[in-house]
This record gives structure tokens, C-alpha cells and sequence, in this order.
């Protein structure tokens, strides 16, 4: 049987081979980015993995939500469980109230924290008939911040339920200034809050979680991230998995406003593990890795806006 040449030459068989080492390189960025952080940074929950449940920390947040002025870094008041806490939020877009909005939340440690949703949606460059507000976790003005509070169970979970409740805050917001559609979106860690909202509030569109999927639990522990955890953690993984995994109580009602991103040779948010998550909902997937997949902005901008014209086609 003749073999397939490719535009360079080569063979069908070495397209194959190439695209393989080149998935390999994608693989190599996630295990070196994770190994190198396991080695220098302080272990996650060394200090104590007794907490709440998120349900139970995100009834206790109260947030005092200030004057909505786009363009400026606004912390709202937050009370927690565990006391006072700082999210943010920008409003760094504000086009009218007739169009579609996103709010986005970043990355674990993307500081600054808008600084890849600025490259997703270049409004700066380009028109974008979008309201765009960005979220910040607790914990994410600097890195040393980060490192001094994920040394316990209850902290992490904190910082989930406060960006959860800030994010519903904007929406609700969102939703009285205008009649047109939101959206909660956000990449790896801010995926996983995206559907943490979705699942205890539901009160958006539309939700576009990118590279993360609900079993963030088993993510600490069944891949490299397990090296970033203490020797008190590891001894109890069962307690944390069970704080951590999250389930969508009835995933085939969100057909319509669920629209998930992964990637397949993703070495922190795997695959097969996050692809569960969402049972038989449409999962966009992209042939990268964790890292490579983030900073694939042209997918990850194609994915957003799609979801919010499949929403507007659907009716919603």
C-alpha cells in the first residue's frame, strides 16, 4: 500500500511520530512547570486538613459589594469561616446593556490575575461587543500570599466559596444592568470554580469551564500535584478528595448552558478523569496539554464566543 507523503517530504508514519514527540514536549511543560514547584514551594495543608464543606463555607460568606466603576480593581468586604478575606474583581469592559457579558476567573497563581483573559479577549486591540469583568481569588496578589495560606484545608476551601459568591454577586449585578446574557467562565482552577458556581448556584447563562472538569480532589492526588502536598495531606486523602470532588446533581438539565473545554494530553486536569464530570454533555476537546492549552488564546477565545452564539441560537 503506498504510504501518504506530507508536505515536507516525509511519510505519513513520520507525521504521526512528530505529532507524537510533539505532544510529548506539551507533556514535559506540565511535569517540569509541577516539579519544579513541588521542590521550592511550601507543601499544600501542612498545617491542618480539618474544614467544612464548601456548602457549609459558602452559606457563611456575606460579601459588601461597592459602587460597580469599570476600569478600576474594586475589593469588596468579605467575611468568611475563617474571617476576613480580599477577592477582587475589575470591571475591565463595560459596553453597554444590550450586550453579552463574561466574567472570568484566572488560573491557580495567575498573578496578575487578568493577565491571560486580557490575551483570550484582546479588547485592547480589538472590538468586542462584550461587557468583560475579571475575578481574583483570595490569596492572589503575590505569589508569597499564596504560599502563606494554602497551608490549610479550611483556607483553600475559603478562597473557593468567597470567588463562588463573588462570582454570583456579578451575575446577579450583571443581570439587573442588562437583559442580555452571562456568562461564567474560567481556565483550570477557575474552571473548576466556574462549575462550583454552576453547581451551587446556577444563576448564570451560560458557563464555559476551560481545562478543568469537577474532581479537582483527584487531581491533588493522582498526579503530579501530589507532590505538592504535605506528608498531612497525603495521610489524608480520602478527607480531602471528599472536600474537594465536586458532582453536578443532575448534568443532563445543563446541555444547553454547559459548554466544557479540555485538553487530551493534559497532565494536571486529566482527560479521562475530568471528561466523567460531565457524563454525556458535549466536551470541546483540543489536541494540547495543560500548559500549552492556556496559552492556545485563539482556541480558548474561539471556544467562549461559540458558546455564547450556540446559548443566543438556543434561545436563552
Amino acid at each position: 500500500m503506498p504510504q501518504t507523503m506530507t508536505g515536507d517530504g516525509g511519510t505519513g508514519k513520520s507525521t504521526a511520530l512528530n505529532k507524537l514527540s510533539s505532544m510529548n514536549l506539551h507533556r514535559a511543560l506540565d511535569t517540569a512547570v509541577i516539579e519544579i514547584a513541588a521542590a521550592l514551594a511550601p507543601k499544600f495543608f501542612r498545617g491542618s486538613v480539618d474544614s467544612p464543606s464548601l456548602r457549609e463555607h459558602l452559606n457563611a460568606v456575606s460579601i459588601h459589594m461597592p459602587e460597580l466603576r469599570p476600569a478600576r480593581l474594586l475589593e469588596p468586604r468579605t467575611h468568611s469561616l475563617i474571617g476576613e478575606l480580599r477577592p477582587a474583581f475589575k470591571i475591565v469592559q463595560w459596553k453597554s446593556e444590550s450586550v453579552p457579558t463574561i466574567i472570568y476567573h484566572h488560573g491557580m497563581l495567575e498573578i496578575p490575575f487578568d493577565a491571560l483573559f486580557r490575551q483570550i479577549i484582546p479588547y485592547r486591540r480589538q472590538n468586542f461587543p462584550l461587557n468583560l469583568i475579571a475575578v481574583r481569588a483570595p490569596y492572589h496578589r503575590s505569589v508569597g500570599e499564596f504560599f502563606r495560606n494554602n497551608d490549610t484545608l479550611s483556607k483553600w476551601i475559603a478562597m473557593l466559596a468567597s470567588s463562588v459568591a463573588l462570582i454570583d454577586e456579578l451575575v446577579l449585578r450583571s443581570k439587573v444592568r442588562n437583559s442580555a446574557r452571562v456568562m461564567v467562565a474560567g481556565m483550570s482552577l477557575g474552571g473548576y470554580i466556574a462549575n462550583l458556581h454552576c453547581i451551587q448556584r446556577g444563576s448564570a447563562d451560560v458557563y464555559a469551564p476551560l481545562l478543568a472538569g469537577t474532581r479537582l480532589g483527584d487531581e491533588f492526588f493522582d498526579t503530579l500535584h501530589r507532590k505538592a502536598l504535605s506528608d498531612l495531606a497525603l495521610s489524608n486523602e480520602g478527607l480531602i478528595k471528599e472536600r474537594l470532588n465536586a458532582v453536578f446533581p443532575d448534568v443532563g438539565s445543563l446541555r444547553t448552558k454547559l459548554f466544557p473545554l479540555l485538553a487530551s494530553h493534559d497532565a494536571l486536569m486529566r482527560f479521562d478523569t475530568q471528561r466523567s464530570c460531565y457524563e454525556d454533555i458535549d466536551v470541546k476537546t483540543v489536541n494540547r496539554a495543560h500548559y500549552s492549552g492556556t496559552f492556545s488564546f485563539a482556541m480558548m477565545r474561539e471556544h467562549l464566543l461559540e458558546s455564547l452564539f450556540r446559548v443566543h441560537q438556543s434561545g436563552a
